[in-house]
């Protein structure tokens, strides 16, 4: 190529690559449930094209990245590179991005998708712009700032292609995962948390607990009451990681392939939405309390019984729930169905704990008798 149409030919590449990076951003940005129009019947599956395009944008980038700090400055090679990027990888990430709906592969996958897509599309462009802006020889000074933007890159290209490696439904399951992991810390959290250690770290000085003594027995007695409201929380948040893992375990944990049914697409998306929420509220029955608000915390105490109970009925009630089918009984349930029903019943005997009925504390079912 001659200096004369290399020089033509960078700043042409160099505007279309933007260009196309700002329009498909924009359209990664509009809701969408139908495959892109860039695909059709022949085209290869969305997730192992997703992990192509963005290993061959890494190498891609990779190229761009010394070309642009190394002497000499040559446009014409850094113009292949983004011809590359304009009429193959970033198309091929395009389609793969748009083909992944919320009905084929469930809305929280397709949103994560979405997000490291643009991300990756965003990071490139900012490295791009550096690359456009050498008129020579890259400095010592501009060599950090094309190498940090690289890394960048680098990483999103590297989350796109974990992110396919985990799947819709192992995706699904590592959220699930995660919120479990917050209750559990959250329950923990409760179990240590001691009010009167609390008044310690804000004692005063000696003529301060000189002070009139009512105010001292007012103290115990708020005292007394946030740990009569600790001991009864805890008897109901420590059962509600129990029954989230028994949902985790047997309805969550099932792979069905690439893509899922519309069906076991939504199952999954509201399945996550419920163990999301009693996070929430398991994280403000602790706040609430550790603030001494008894009130609020038996409010959200309750709340996160009732959203666990309604998560293990909704685990019952779907089709789509991934079940085996194995140990089958007269009455057509599972042995998964049963660790369920198991679990459910155990979140509702909880309020024979919470109100000391008779100081009866119930065996938990899914575990072994102590036989000590």
């Amino acid at each position: 190529m001659s200096a004369s149409s290399s020089a033509i030919a960078f700043p042409v590449a160099l505007k279309t690559a933007l260009s196309l990076i700002d329009q498909f951003s924009a359209s990664l940005s509009q809701p969408h449930n139908d495959p892109t129009p860039y695909s059709t019947n022949s085209s290869p599956p969305p997730l192992p094209l997703l992990s192509a395009s963005a290993i061959s944008l890494k190498a891609q980038v990779t190229k761009l990245s010394l070309l642009a700090i190394t002497s000499p400055f040559t446009p014409s090679a850094i113009s292949t590179i983004l011809s590359a990027l304009n009429d193959s990888v970033l198309p091929s990430l395009m389609t793969a991005a748009l083909s992944i709906t919320e009905d084929s592969h469930t809305a929280t996958y397709q949103n994560e998708v979405i997000r490291l897509a643009r991300a990756t599309l965003r990071d490139l462009g900012s490295l791009i712009e550096l690359a456009g802006r050498r008129k020579g020889d890259c400095t010592e000074e501009e060599k950090p700032s094309v190498t940090e933007a690289t890394g960048k890159v680098w990483e999103d290209c590297d989350e796109l292609v974990t992110l396919v490696d985990t799947g819709a439904e192992g995706f699904i399951l590592k959220k699930a995962g995660e919120f479990l992991e917050l209750v559990q810390d959250a329950v923990k959290e409760l179990e240590e948390w001691d009010p009167d250690l609390d008044d310690d770290d804000f004692e005063g000085s000696d003529s301060e607990h000189a002070e009139d003594d009512d105010l001292g027995r007012d103290e115990r007695s708020d005292n007394g009451n946030l740990l009569a409201q600790k001991d009864s929380a805890v008897k109901v948040l420590k059962k509600v990681p129990i029954c989230m893992h028994v949902v985790l375990k047997n309805r969550l944990h099932k792979k069905t392939g690439e893509t899922v049914s519309e069906g076991r697409a939504q199952f999954l998306d509201k399945a996550l939405g419920k163990f999301r929420r009693i996070s929430e509220t398991v994280d403000e029955a602790v706040g609430t309390l550790q603030e001494g608000d008894t009130t609020s915390c038996a409010s959200n105490t309750k709340s996160a019984q009732e959203m666990t109970l309604d998560l293990l009925e909704s685990m019952l009630k779907s089709k789509e729930t991934g079940r085996t089918g194995s140990g089958i009984d007269v009455n057509g349930l599972d042995r998964e169905d049963k660790y369920v029903m198991k679990a459910r019943d155990f979140m509702e005997a909880v309020s024979i704990d919470v109100g000391h009925a008779n100081g009866i504390t119930k065996q938990h079912p899914l575990q072994p008798e102590d036989k000590r």
